[in-house]
């Protein structure tokens, strides 16, 4: 069966689908073999069971073939089977023309045709679904678990505890507060420090209370409270 007899084309009409699978042979086994439906039998004829004259027969083929494997919904192609899909998937892969186009210019198959067939799609989509509802069973978990530990110490902390906790934080807060500014400006820092401890205080005239005044102004500065001070009048 020659290309040249698609113009003396019998009246009778076959969709793809039906030539195809016709070159789908099975063994004894179950096994699959598509090979045949890229044979130079199976592409005559295919091309004799076209309605029309094509301007581009090999082009034509080969969409008919990647629209079956693809199974896409826009041309209305029907899928292969899984196992027809899988044989004929591990041929179109190679880099290697097909053989019905063998001998002839089109190069169809020489840089290996990369697609996904219908089914492989829908396995990769199942597994994504089902990774999807792990991640989310996984994520819903964690947060039961974390929101009553993160509940329960406040829950047991009687009102007092809760005052004496948050004063220790702002006091630590502030203090640290006080060594940045500290350290960022050593020299003001070191002045303002020497004017505090040169204060005199008519009431506590003593060397003791000095020294407790100069070691908690530091304290003090950083909780922004003052206690009175006088300048003894010369």
């Amino acid at each position: 069966m020659s290309i040249s007899a698609h113009k003396n084309a019998s009246p009778m009409q076959a969709t793809s689908m039906e030539i195809f699978q016709i070159f789908i042979t099975y063994d004894a086994c179950g096994n699959v073999d598509a090979s045949g439906i890229i044979s130079k039998e199976c592409y005559n004829a295919w091309l004799q069971t076209r309605k029309n004259s094509l301007k581009n027969p090999e082009l034509t083929f080969v969409q008919a073939v990647r629209g079956h494997i693809t199974g896409t919904k826009e041309g209305g192609r029907n899928p292969f089977s899984q196992g027809a899909e899988a044989s004929i998937l591990k041929i179109i892969r190679q880099k290697n023309i097909w053989p019905c186009f063998q001998g002839t210019k089109a190069k169809y198959g020489s840089r290996g045709m990369k697609i996904t067939g219908y089914h492989e799609m829908q396995q990769k989509n199942k597994k994504l679904e089902q990774f999807g509802k792990c991640t989310n069973t996984n994520i819903q978990s964690e947060q039961r678990c974390l929101e009553p530990s993160l509940a329960a110490p406040l829950s047991h902390m009687s009102d007092a505890d809760l005052a004496r906790d948050l004063e220790a934080y702002l006091v630590d807060e502030s203090t640290n507060n006080s060594r940045k500014r500290a350290s960022s400006d050593p020299l003001d820092y070191y002045c303002e420090t020497n004017k505090r401890q040169t204060t005199w205080d008519p009431r506590f005239n003593s060397n003791k209370t000095r020294l407790f005044r100069s070691e908690s102004s530091f304290l003090l500065d950083s909780l922004d409270l003052h206690f009175p001070s006088f300048t003894l009048a010369c």
